[in-house]
């Protein structure tokens, strides 16, 4: 009796080839649902980018109205601060004309005054960055959303940049006799009457690459800031995104035996560090992207929000960034676009 009731305890535990079936079951059961979860929460992100881009669109359009014109991707801000020189007037972001327009007047009134833009004075937006970005940490005045500065500027001397190409023009430049620029304003009846029309032109996009949306005070000469940014034109490649003659293409760093990488949407997403200081460079960065995977959500002028695929034809890009695409620098709509020479014909 005593022997069968030691069989009969011994029957009741697992043996280690049960334990390991149980385990490696576990493990498949594992690997089915979490790419099914890890989906769920990419999606979270993906509805969360799009409402913030929402919240961002309904603001600029507010601006728009408001003020009869689009701001700038850069603007003057505040009266000076060093007697009558306007080298420091506060070079402002777009960001912080929509300060009001977001519910943070407290913001705007700081840089409406007259006084400096400490970094005390700063704070972080969560509505400015994308969830699913953020890989290497986040900053301060991180941001993850650009708006649809056309063509790269011109920025050369009384040159006015064509309002055609896109919307977010350089309003920071300087109206001293010697440094005279004129601004380019663009209007939502600009495209409306005549013009590619407000649902047919991208107005915010994302941007892996998008620098801080913060400026400080101009320091130097030639309209500096005190963050490094340099002239006021170069902070275009920073907060905005652009569309080129040809698709600009990069060297990968990481495989120069492989041809040269397009810079369309999502090219080179993966180098994630900011863009380079070099203009040229840099605004080869100023395209879309982002890490929701298969392209990418913009904001369009009409305030709608749609997921741009990354293997749209770049013709049909820079159509979607024009607000007047017969009177833009694509030369004409029925232009071919050639990848291989790299040009228009």
């Amino acid at each position: 009796m005593a022997m069968k009731k030691m069989a009969m305890k011994r029957r009741r535990g697992f043996t280690l080839v049960e334990m390991l079936v149980v385990i490696a079951i576990i493990g498949m059961l594992m690997a089915m649902v979490l790419p099914a979860v890890q989906q769920a929460i990419e999606m979270a992100r993906t509805n969360t980018c799009k409402n913030n881009m929402k919240q961002l669109g309904a603001a600029m359009l507010s601006v728009a109205e408001r003020k009869k014109e689009f701001p700038g991707y850069v603007n003057r801000v505040g009266p000076p601060t060093r007697g009558s020189s306007e080298q420091s007037i506060k070079m402002a972001t777009w960001v912080v004309m929509l300060l009001q327009d977001m519910g943070r007047s407290d913001m705007w009134s700081q840089w409406n005054s007259a006084a400096r833009i400490s970094t005390d004075d700063l704070k972080f937006m969560d509505n400015l960055v994308c969830p699913s970005d953020f890989p290497e940490g986040l900053r301060l005045t991180q941001l993850s959303y650009v708006v649809n500065c056309g063509m790269p500027d011109a920025n050369t001397e009384n040159s006015r940049d064509n309002k055609a190409n896109g919307i977010f023009h350089n309003h920071y430049r300087s109206t001293e006799d010697d440094n005279k620029i004129p601004t380019t304003k663009v209007t939502l009846a600009y495209m409306e009457s005549g013009g590619d029309g407000s649902s047919n032109t991208m107005m915010i996009s994302e941007n892996i690459q998008a620098r801080n949306w913060s400026i400080q005070d101009p320091e130097f000469s030639g309209q500096r800031d005190a963050e490094g940014y340099g002239d006021s034109h170069q902070m275009e490649k920073y907060v905005g995104f652009v569309w080129h003659r040809s698709v600009p293409t990069i060297q990968d760093p990481r495989r120069t035996d492989l041809p040269p990488v397009m810079m369309t949407i999502n090219g080179l997403k993966d180098l994630i560090s900011e863009a380079p200081a070099d203009n040229r460079l840099g605004l080869k960065y100023a395209r879309p992207s982002c890490f929701h995977g298969g392209g990418v959500n913009v904001v369009m002028c009409d305030d709608s929000v749609h997921f741009v695929r990354e293997s749209i034809d770049y013709r049909v890009y820079v159509q979607l960034m024009t607000t007047f695409h017969r009177k833009s620098g694509v030369r004409g709509p029925d232009k071919e676009y050639i990848l291989d020479d790299q040009h228009w014909k």
